[in-house]
């Protein structure tokens, strides 16, 4: 009986483990004009729930501030300030950042390498990252969009400025990922894509029959172009139009089985 209550729980824990997503923990760093420096957190975790009552155990709790410190913040579900925002995978982060005791300009800066790392086996990653404000509407790196793209670069300045509210802050952050089905594959290491980062052109090479590649954007999942048919290798070129950024190759290799391999575009 007790070999059979053993087996059991090991079944159990393997079950948990293989349905458990690692926790992603994205700080977003502040630094003002004479040095001080903050620090909020974005976390994802499968055990996260993102309502109230609030996450402790991921610091989403009620922040004790130092009012004679430069402090960044943000509302947490209870509706009290807090410095974390943890949330489940099936979520976006769009959290609004306010901000006390801070001389312009500010250095705003993060880790784009977080972004390119997928989060879960069957992720494609964070296909969307930007901050959004009076100030960036007008002053950013993607003028279609009129956001600061943060995928492109891994800081920027946010000075003072006289129009619109006149404030960096409330600084909006929204963060969003994007997954394939569960039964795709994300990176088959029977397909091969370099180099990649890439600047023009990369090539592919496949152990498998691909029916169909498509290169994708990755924000939107739209097919910007198809890239051959019936190949087991192929260089792709003249991609020089391009914006820099994250691309997902899209593979087909029967009728059945999809493959995904993501891509960087370098300026």
């Amino acid at each position: 009986m007790k070999i059979k209550w053993f087996i059991f729980l090991l079944v159990i824990l393997h079950y948990k483990n293989s349905c458990a997503q690692n926790t992603w923990r994205f700080p977003i760093s502040f630094e003002d004009a004479v040095g001080a420096k903050d620090t909020i957190w974005c976390i994802w975790d499968s055990s996260a729930h993102g309502t109230t009552p609030v996450d402790t155990n991921f610091g989403e709790g009620a922040f004790q501030f130092d009012y004679s410190k430069f402090n960044v913040w943000m509302l947490n579900p209870d509706f009290d300030s807090t410095k974390v925002a943890a949330i489940p995978y099936v979520g976006s982060f769009n959290i609004y950042i306010n901000a006390f005791n801070f001389q312009y300009p500010l250095m705003v800066s993060w880790d784009t390498a977080l972004f390119h790392s997928p989060i879960l086996p069957w992720s494609i990653g964070v296909t969307d990252a930007s901050i959004e404000n009076d100030y960036f509407f007008a002053v950013n790196n993607d003028p279609p969009n009129q956001t600061f793209n943060m995928i492109w670069d891994n800081h920027v300045s946010a000075p003072a400025f006289n129009w619109g509210g006149q404030s960096q802050f409330p600084m909006t952050f929204y963060i969003n990922r994007q997954t394939a089905g569960i039964n795709d594959v994300i990176n088959e290491k029977s397909i091969e894509v370099f180099p990649n980062p890439f600047i023009s052109s990369f090539k592919i090479n496949s152990e498998k029959l691909i029916l169909s590649a498509f290169l994708l954007n990755a924000s939107t999942s739209e097919i910007i172009t198809e890239l051959f048919r019936n190949k087991y290798e192929s260089t792709v070129s003249n991609l020089n139009h391009l914006p820099p950024g994250l691309y997902i190759i899209k593979f087909l290799t029967d009728q059945t089985t999809t493959y995904y391999k993501k891509i960087i575009k370098l300026p």
